[in-house]
């Protein structure tokens, strides 16, 4: 059989093969791959920034989990309408998106150090009130991220947070719109 095999890979057809793999790995590099593979479609675009198919998925099954840990041990799940949900997830992804821009385009930022801060201070990752890594990467996979990628979520949140107060906080009212307001009342 083996011998079989060696008689195969000898012919002319297969060096034409191996040679063709081989100079287009060398021309294009192991991301010509990618082009025989099927690429995430864009479900929604946000200023030319795209929200992927997997992305949705991804997002919808973390809803999906954090709405039934809300809810409790005996919540159904089918009671979630997958359209519905993906809608929302929609939604909450687009607005991220536009806040996540608007941050950037005022340069806010979230440091390692207030990231850190946060996640150690987290008590769902403490173990009598001392951060436990071995909880912190449990309850992480829990809720379907990667250590990095909830860092990452994490100091995106921190910087939406930011952004949400000095909007709030620096809000005002003119005296016009009180007399409105209370004569509408």
């Amino acid at each position: 059989m083996l011998q079989k095999l060696r008689d195969q890979t000898q012919s002319l057809f297969f060096r034409i093969l191996v040679g063709a793999i081989i100079f287009t790995l060398a021309i294009f590099g192991f991301g010509a791959f990618n082009l025989f593979m099927n690429p995430d479609p864009a479900v929604a675009s946000v200023n030319g920034e795209d929200i992927t198919q997997s992305q949705l998925l991804m997002e919808s099954d973390r809803e999906r989990r954090r709405i039934a840990l809300q809810a409790g041990e005996n919540f159904n799940p089918d009671l979630i309408d997958p359209l519905m949900l993906q809608s929302m997830v929609i939604d909450q992804l687009v607005g991220r998106i536009l806040l996540t821009q608007a941050a950037e385009d005022m340069n806010m930022g979230a440091s390692a150090r207030q990231i850190n801060s946060v996640v150690t201070s987290n008590p769902n990752f403490q173990i009598d009130g001392k951060f436990e890594e071995s909880a912190y990467r449990q309850v992480v996979q829990m809720m379907g991220y990667t250590p990095q990628t909830f860092l990452e979520t994490t100091g995106e949140l921190l910087v939406l947070d930011q952004l949400r107060r000095g909007v709030r906080d620096s809000s005002f009212v003119s005296e016009w719109e009180v007399r409105h307001n209370a004569r509408l009342l």
